[in-house]
């Protein structure tokens, strides 16, 4: 059994989505999440220094959406709060809405710290693909460490992947698509066969990825927003040879939030993806991965 972790969140101006501070107690690893609004709010706070060596991230969303990769951006700063500020006016970072910052309680890290988490932060989130990075244009730069001070950064880099998903962002969090390709054994393929179309996909990490080559239906119903759907598709999708009984082939792997949006994305209309997703028995995903759990 995993081992279990305590954090705790401080609501520093007690509103849910304002200012707060989240930590893990005897760590030396905080995170403060600011909303861009809330930068000057949040100099002023005893609790929040912001005068201090950090790895910090501007996001345009928290979460990654399905439609368009929201941007994000990885930098490190000897003072965290003047280097926030000047991104304020900074036109090529005026997509951020929201900030996390990764400070030592105990003032422990320096600069040299910092950027080496920097370098393997931008990595991690261009490998995973979650949000749209271009902002990061250079990939940091790796700082000499002594042995002794690399186990130390990585130990406090895993509680910042810790923290960072957290507070519902997965920039660092590999896809269920790439663990597919770097893994060994054969995932369970689940299918959905509708209105002639044949599709395939895996389940992991509470999304689904459909697959390569999967058989995508051209039409959709007026109640299944069809100019969603298009959209979300255009660039995604080839036409079969004339676009044979309205049919297209997906020409990339596809990460959505739910089986019943990976449903609704291949047969064009409102599916629950839990039942119309079976594996090569005929088993439901529902059956696979809920009714299994409670048994």
């Amino acid at each position: 059994m995993a081992k279990g972790s305590v954090i705790t969140t401080h609501l520093v101006d007690g509103d849910p989505q304002g200012i707060r501070r989240v930590f893990i107690k005897n760590k030396t690893c905080e995170m403060y999440i600011i909303p861009r609004t809330l930068l000057s709010d949040a100099k002023t706070i005893k609790s929040i220094n912001l005068k201090q060596p950090a790895l910090y991230i501007l996001l345009e969303n928290l979460n990654s959406r399905m439609n368009e990769l929201p941007k994000a951006y990885i930098g490190h700063a000897e003072d965290v709060g003047v280097r926030i500020e000047q991104h304020l006016s900074d036109s090529n970072k005026d997509f951020f809405q929201i900030v996390l910052v990764f400070v030592s309680a105990d003032h422990s890290i320096n600069k040299a710290d910092v950027q080496y988490l920097e370098y393997f932060a931008i990595k991690a989130a261009k490998e995973a693909a979650r949000y749209d990075t271009s902002p990061n244009s250079q990939n940091g730069t790796l700082p000499h460490l002594s042995p002794d001070q690399e186990d130390v950064i990585d130990e406090f880099r895993e509680f910042v992947w810790l923290l960072t998903s957290f507070a519902g962002c997965r920039i660092f969090q590999s896809s269920p698509s790439n663990k597919i390709q770097k893994s060994k054994q054969n995932p369970v393929i689940f299918y959905l066969k509708y209105a002639g179309i044949t599709a395939k996909a895996v389940y992991g990490n509470e999304e689904m990825v459909i697959l390569k080559g999967s058989e995508i239906r051209k039409d959709t119903v007026k109640s299944a927003d069809p100019d969603k759907r298009k959209k979300y598709l255009d660039d995604k999708v080839i036409p079969f040879s004339n676009e044979i009984n309205g049919k297209y082939l997906l020409s990339k792997d596809i990460t959505v939030t739910s089986p019943s949006t990976a449903a609704w994305l291949v047969s064009g209309t409102g599916l629950n993806g839990w039942n119309f997703w079976k594996d090569s028995e005929g088993k439901t995903l529902d059956e696979v991965y809920r009714k299994s759990d409670s048994q």
